[in-house]
């Protein structure tokens, strides 16, 4: 491991840039990001970090050079018994020391490696500079002293370079660094736009905060919702909001993102406020989540998994499962404590707004397993979604499942390698293929792997109802029994009807006969519960309706209002045979193309980056291209295209797709 050095100073000034590099690039630096953070938390700002190779002559030009000029000196790799290990020896060069053995570290040499002669390697780490100084830190996870110390040399501090070794010395000895009398502040800007149509005002924050706050400027081109990263930081909170007020009133509108840098830890808070929010999205994320709980109570996690190939709608679900996960029990654990007599999930409530069982942000014991996501890897798979997949599972901390072949091919194997697997959770929605008659809960076909498919992003029927405040067709029915007469609402009969999809005012109100469109989510309507006589159903968008008695009857064919968020009207025939129209809020449940573009980027949710470049539905690089309803030229005359989001009529969502 090369040796890396991080000049620090407790004074301040101008921070020079990160100078050096590995010269072989044989191991990756993972210490410089924790170190400058650290020691900035301390007070102690980085001036310099210099990667140098094993070499005793340069180790020790750049001690010599950084403890002349820095008020610490910190150095991370090249102890250990090996040849290439020659840091101690290079400290004691740069200070015109010999290297000797120390009685105390050869001890504790021995002690670790039982008794040997002074020549063997690991008599090595007890080799240091004569002036040498041991430091015993604190493990802030035990309390008690470290058993093996830092070795320091003047102002020079020698760390282990094995990464989780390094920062535990670093917490356990802060107190050498920290200044009691600088703390640092500071803010982030995210912007929309790109750095050089920015500059201008970069360059007027500069020279009006010069010397008072330091100003960086990021460019990241694998964000989907910011271009350029801005930093303000100051000893100064006062300036620090000075130039922070600066920056937003002088960018130009609407290139400010307020972007939630950690949605994954977020999730259960923030999808469950939407939830809570009453909105038609909200409404449809209630919806799935019911979905997502009833497979958390029927399976354990041992028991299902997430189908993700890195597309959009498979990352909202796996977002919304994480969210369901983190708010509720591990799956397979009792759920009775939670208050719920049935020993299921805490339900989501149907009516608007969905109120919950539990207050927002309740914690439950930590599940011991991880969630399962199976991928089915394509033949020529993207390399951006390959590494947004690899991204995910780091980001989510999630057991990734790999198959090859085609689906059925792929469940095969699956169901001979992981035969505990019952039930997979798909991001599933009407639009796509073979998907126009399935529903939350379905098993896959008899002739495939058997499987139990939950597809949260689906409804469970969309039916329209017909009531009638007399006797006669259309009265309400309970479950397996006879007709009754309605009474003053429909609540009264199912506590579970969702408002937003049907009428909850007094029937006095309403003509009779009248007709109601209503979601019936089958499976959570236990069978205390009413139900309503069918009409008739929706299917691909269209009503198809039967003649129920004398007269009560929608032409078939005719479009379903269910299909079509918003305000309508659902046409019946009177008692006297004349059309009667009576409003009734209603929207469609199904997640649309739309909806999911929605969710991702209002809850600031990470995704795959070809969907920035033009793609629309992503299969592999031999079946997908970018979409051409999204391209455009641009003010050079060059050809673009807008992200997947800005497409405007969903049903060219497939058409890059051959």
């Amino acid at each position: 491991m090369f040796p890396v050095f991080w000049a620090c100073s407790r004074c301040t000034g101008h921070v020079p840039g990160v100078t050096g590099a590995p010269p072989q690039g044989h191991t990756q630096d993972t210490n410089s990001f924790f170190m400058c953070r650290r020691l900035r938390s301390l007070g102690v700002r980085v001036a310099r970090v210099s990667v140098v190779p094993d070499e005793v002559d340069a180790i020790a030009g750049e001690v010599a050079a950084f403890a002349s000029r820095f008020t610490f000196v910190l150095t991370s790799g090249g102890v250990g018994p090996t040849h290439d290990d020659v840091t101690f020896e290079a400290v004691a060069k740069a200070f015109g020391e010999r290297v000797v053995p120390h009685p105390e570290l050869a001890a504790l040499v021995r002690e670790v490696f039982g008794e040997m002669e002074a020549r063997r390697p690991a008599m090595k780490l007890a080799q240091v500079p004569e002036s040498s100084r041991l430091h015993y830190g604190t493990d802030r996870r035990t309390g008690g002293a470290f058993k093996y110390p830092l070795v320091s040399v003047r102002n020079v501090y020698i760390f282990p370079g094995i990464p989780a070794l390094m920062e535990r010395a670093l917490d356990g000895l802060g107190h050498l660094f920290r200044s009691e009398h600088t703390r640092f502040h500071s803010r982030a800007v995210y912007v929309a736009a790109d750095e050089v149509l920015i500059a201008p005002v970069l360059d007027q924050a500069d020279a009006a905060f010069r010397g008072r706050v330091s100003l960086g400027s990021y460019p990241d081109w694998a964000s989907n919702y910011y271009r350029v990263k801005l930093t303000l930081d100051s000893e100064s909170e006062q300036h620090l909001e000075e130039a922070h007020r600066f920056l937003l009133e002088k960018l130009p509108p609407g290139v400010v993102v307020p972007l939630v840098t950690d949605p994954v830890s977020l999730a259960a808070t923030e999808v469950y406020a939407l939830v809570e929010s009453g909105s038609a999205l909200g409404q449809k994320v209630a919806a799935a989540l019911r979905t997502i709980e009833e497979a958390l109570d029927r399976y354990s996690l041992a028991q299902l998994c997430v189908g993700f190939n890195g597309g959009k709608d498979c990352t909202a679900l796996l977002h919304l499962v994480h969210a369901a996960l983190e708010r509720y029990p591990a799956a397979g654990l009792p759920r009775h404590s939670l208050g719920q007599g049935h020993g299921g999930p805490p339900a989501l409530g149907r009516g608007s707004g969905a109120v919950l069982c539990s207050p927002l942000g309740q914690r439950y014991p930590e599940r011991q397993e991880k969630l399962q996501v199976l991928y089915i890897r394509t033949v020529s798979p993207f390399p951006e979604l390959e590494q947004f997949i690899q991204a995910t599972v780091q980001r989510y901390q999630i057991q990734l499942c790999t198959v090859e072949g085609s689906i059925r091919e792929a469940l095969v194997t699956l169901k001979e390698q992981q035969p505990q697997l019952e039930a997979v959770l798909m991001g599933t929605r009407r639009t796509d293929p073979y998907s126009r008659t399935l529903t939350p809960m379905c098993m896959t076909d008899p002739d495939w792997p058997q499987y139990m498919r939950v597809n949260p992003l689906l409804v469970r029927c969309l039916s329209c109802l017909c009531l009638h405040e007399g006797q006669g067709q259309g009265c309400l029915k309970p479950w397996g029994g006879s007709g009754i007469h309605p009474s003053s609402s429909l609540g009264a009969f199912l506590p579970s009807f969702p408002s937003p999809l049907g009428i909850s005012r007094p029937a006095a109100w309403l003509r009779a006969p009248f007709t109601a469109a209503w979601c019936w989510q089958a499976g959570h309507v236990p069978a205390h519960r009413w139900l309503l006589s069918h009409l008739g159903t929706c299917w691909e968008g269209q009503a198809h309706f039967e003649a129920v008695g004398r007269g009560w009857w929608i032409p078939t064919g005719a479009a379903c209002p269910l299909c079509a968020p918003g305000w309508g009207e659902l046409a019946s025939l009177g008692a006297s045979g004349q059309p009667a129209a009576i409003p009734v809020p209603f929207c469609s449940q199904d997640w649309t193309y739309r909806d999911i573009w929605e969710f991702l980027r209002k809850l600031f949710i990470p995704y795959c980056i070809l969907y920035d470049k033009g793609y629309t539905s992503l299969g592999s690089m031999a079946n997908t291209t970018k979409n051409p309803a999204l391209r455009y030229t641009d003010a050079r005359g060059r050809e673009s295209y807008r992200p997947a989001y800005e497409l405007e009529n969903e049903e060219e969502e497939r058409t890059a797709r051959q």
